[in-house]
């Protein structure tokens, strides 16, 4: 303190003439009034000269920020106080500069010289340049894993059965013309097994083949794709209905869960072959 007792000897004769600071602006969203910079230098400036001092301020960019320092001199001694305002930015633009280094310096300026208005925004001018805290990320909703299928009202539940990728993937047929080995969910005609008495494959079957081979011509790979298809071909008036249908087929048969590709590989599957034992339902043709 005594290397500076010259300057604050100054100081405070200053402080003694410097008038009341009066509010002179107001703030345009809160309605509140406050002294400007204008006015802070209008109450300090000449008392400071008086007494031998001087008030300088200027302004750094650093990381983000505007660096505001502000130093009180007495020239007669040497002497020198320094205070340094940091004044974090959200983005660089010249508003945001000017206003916050006009912030940094009407509040160093005041803190300085001990002046303090009757109301003041408390900050709110700079309140835009500075970020707001991040809040920590909120963790993802843990999803319940959902069936495959829907149980049976008696308790028992009916698996979907795994439906083929490639037609090389289809299940052999039964030589012997036993009982189907996984029935179909989406009709009635006997799975997985010859007619008996010849070598022709069951209705199931010939449908299982026939959707394949419309997939893979017709290229489906999404449900969209295989929603228009039915739409156009026939098989559901509009697209409209079609998503209908797909819908009630995923909630029936797949449990209405989020599928994976290859569940939806064999819902596309699934899809095609209710089409084809439905029937059309226009005039169009495939």
């Amino acid at each position: 303190m005594d290397t500076n007792k010259n300057l604050f000897a100054a100081l405070l004769k200053a402080q003694q003439a410097m008038g009341q600071l009066v509010p002179d602006s107001t703030n345009p969203h809160l309605r509140n009034r406050y002294a400007s910079l204008a006015a802070v230098l209008d109450v300090a400036r000449q008392p400071l000269a008086d007494n031998g001092l001087v008030l300088y301020q200027a302004a750094t960019l650093s990381e983000g920020a505007v660096i505001v320092t502000s130093s009180l001199v007495h020239p007669a001694s040497g002497e020198v106080v320094q205070e340094m305002l940091p004044i974090p930015l959200e983005k660089m633009t010249a508003q945001t500069i000017g206003g916050a280094i006009t912030y940094g310096r009407r509040y160093l300026a005041m803190a300085m010289c001990g002046l303090a208005p009757d109301e003041d925004d408390d900050g709110n001018t700079a309140s835009s340049a500075v970020p707001r805290q991040q809040q920590a990320p909120r963790p993802a909703p843990q999803r319940t894993p959902q069936p495959a299928h829907r149980p049976a009202q008696n308790g028992s539940a009916k698996p979907t059965p795994a439906l083929p990728e490639t037609l090389d993937e289809l299940p052999e047929l039964d030589p012997d013309g036993g009982a189907p080995a996984e029935p179909n969910p989406f009709h009635d005609a006997p799975a997985n097994g010859k007619q008996a008495g010849n070598d022709t494959p069951g209705p199931a079957d010939a449908l299982r083949i026939n959707a394949l081979e419309i997939i893979e011509a017709a290229g489906l790979k999404t449900p969209g794709q295989a929603q228009a298809w039915s739409a156009q071909h026939g098989y559901r008036t509009n697209e409209h209905s079609a998503r209908n249908a797909w819908m009630t087929m995923i909630n029936d048969h797949f449990g209405g869960a989020s599928l994976t590709p290859p569940k939806i590989r064999e819902a596309i599957v699934a899809y095609i072959e209710m089409c084809l034992a439905e029937g059309k339902k226009d005039p169009v043709t495939a």
